[in-house]
């Protein structure tokens, strides 16, 4: 009898690591990381740039804010001047290397990396900068291919862009 309690035991505790283990697979694609439930975003219709966290790349920060831009339009906004919108935009983009943990080794001790880019754009009220939208992507992207998705990136997350106006 103890030995059969002991080995159930056992058993649930192998199965709560596996569950565990697997649940801190990274989830890919775009998301709503945060907004505000209050902000009746059809109302919105200024906005401007604020400083952003921008890329090394000047041709990767240009295809962002000029497809952070259009999606924007797309929804009912004007951009104005700096300091006159009745929100804020920035973005940040950053990168991180993921290991597939769950592959075969390719040497030993050495499993495969890939790299990831993540955009997170804001939409803040401009006087406190308290965030109303965070759209953020985590793509899978090699360096060499990350200015190409940049604009289809984009698109994806502003489809989860509360009510547009038609």
């Amino acid at each position: 009898m103890f030995f059969m309690r002991t080995l159930t035991v056992a058993a649930l505790l192998c199965a709560s690591v596996v569950v565990t283990a697997h649940s801190n697979i990274p989830k890919y694609g775009s998301r709503v990381y945060s907004i505000d439930r209050q902000t009746n975003f059809s109302k919105l219709t200024t906005y401007s740039w604020l400083e952003s966290h921008l890329v090394a790349d000047a041709d990767l920060h240009a295809q962002i804010v000029a497809a952070v831009d259009r999606e924007l339009a797309a929804a009912g906004m004007t951009k104005v001047p700096p300091g006159l919108g009745e929100v804020g935009v920035t973005y940040e983009a950053y990168s991180r290397t993921d290991v597939a943990v769950y592959e075969h080794q390719i040497a030993k001790r050495v499993r495969p990396m890939y790299g990831v880019g993540i955009l997170v754009v804001s939409v803040v009220e401009p006087r406190n900068f308290r965030a109303l939208l965070e759209l953020r992507a985590d793509i899978p992207v090699e360096r060499t291919e990350r200015a190409a998705i940049a604009d289809a990136t984009v698109a994806e997350m502003f489809r989860l862009y509360p009510q547009r106006r038609q």
